[in-house]
């Protein structure tokens, strides 16, 4: 009776002990995936840098202030010209991109002379490695595909608890009779938690990312033959993500420091009333 009763303890364990995830690019989106998520009250998030093993994430009190749908597409089905680097496996190898979606317009110095709209965001997805190889834009209404030098390595394969990685990326727009607006930029990768996220969505098994991207822009005017250097405030990126989840589950984005200030965030979501 004894040993049936231990027996019994170590099977309720079991049961109840939260098991760490892998992650791998099978996880994330493909072409034709399509998520609906919310944009949440910045306010309802607090305690964002609570973190560590097992975790349980408690943020089922989310209330969606907007939806959207993220549609994931084919590189080919993207405009023609944003297409220029990133569907030519010939001549260029490096930005070639397996997946393609909609993403907000980049933001740019205060007194860019550039206007962006319609931007697309290419993506290189592969047993290594998640990462953007460009992005789209119409550019004062000329559309036009702006290439990385170097990729951002958004996330790296298999991920794991305890991981962490760095990259080091860099873009550059040419703005003819204009000059040029370059962006150099660093991001920071850690995988900082692992445990159970809840939100008004379900009750997922998840790893944690935090991204800090730490830019410096360059804006250069051809008939003032004068440049000037921009240091962006870092970035930080929060971030769950589960097995099949194709998105992160929740992106939280902050300022860095001790008491972040948080601008977003977005979670994965059914269709709801917004307030």
């Amino acid at each position: 009776m004894k040993k049936y009763f231990i027996l019994l303890l170590l099977a309720s364990g079991i049961k109840t002990t939260q098991a760490q995830i892998t992650i791998s690019a099978n996880d994330f989106a493909t072409a034709g995936d399509t998520f609906r998520v919310s944009t949440a009250a910045g306010l309802s998030i607090a305690n964002i840098d609570s973190t560590g093993a097992n975790m349980t994430w408690d943020f089922s009190n989310l209330v969606a202030i907007t939806q959207r749908v993220d549609t994931f597409v084919s590189v080919s089905s993207t405009p023609f010209l944003y297409q220029l680097y990133f569907n030519n496996q010939f001549t260029f190898p490096a930005t070639k991109a397996t997946v393609a979606t909609k993403i907000p317009v980049p933001t740019l110095p205060t007194g860019a002379p550039i206007t962006l709209s319609n931007t697309y965001g290419f993506y290189k997805v592969n047993a290594q490695a998640y990462a953007q190889v460009g992005f789209g834009a119409t550019i004062n209404s000329l559309p036009t595909s702006i290439p990385y030098d170097s990729l951002d390595y958004v996330y790296r394969f298999p991920m794991n608890y305890g991981n962490s990685d760095s990259c080091k990326y860099k873009f550059q727009l040419s703005l003819p009779s204009i000059g040029y607006l370059r962006r150099r930029a660093t991001r920071v990768n850690m995988v900082d938690g692992w445990g159970t996220l809840i939100t008004p969505y379900g009750t997922f098994s998840t790893l944690r990312v935090k991204s800090t991207t730490y830019a410096t822009d360059t804006i250069y005017i051809t008939q003032l033959m004068f440049g000037t250097q921009i240091v962006q405030d870092p970035a930080v990126e929060y971030k769950w993500i589960g097995t099949n989840s194709g998105i992160p589950y929740l992106t939280v984005n902050a300022s860095e420091g001790p008491n972040p200030v948080i601008s977003s965030v977005i979670y994965r979501d059914s269709i709801r009333p917004t307030i």
